[in-house]
């Protein structure tokens, strides 16, 4: 909306707030951890009402789990991403 971005704390860094669950599981091959990403964009006020009045899977919508390097925990698009990682390197120049 054009407004200002401010943070929910009083610092000037920006602030990443996560939450984790660590669940015991049996016996055999362990599963990877699931990871999701948001973000909140606007005045402190509507991130506050946003926090106080969503839930995690509203929140943190989108499904980022990564399933090989590089560990990214953001959206990306994974075709770009593949199409990326094909090139060459500038080291491989010299």
């Amino acid at each position: 909306d054009g407004s200002p971005d401010k943070n929910v704390f009083d610092i000037m860094q920006g602030v990443a707030i996560i939450i984790a669950v660590k669940r015991s599981e049996p016996e055999g091959p362990k599963n990877l951890a699931r990871v999701f990403h948001g973000d909140l964009w606007g005045t402190r006020e509507a991130k506050y009402q946003q926090l106080w009045d969503g839930t995690t899977s509203a929140l943190a919508a989108h499904d980022v789990s990564p399933d090989a390097a590089p560990w990214r925990f953001k959206p990306t698009n994974k075709v770009l991403e593949a199409a990326y990682q094909a090139g060459f390197s500038v080291v491989d120049l010299f």
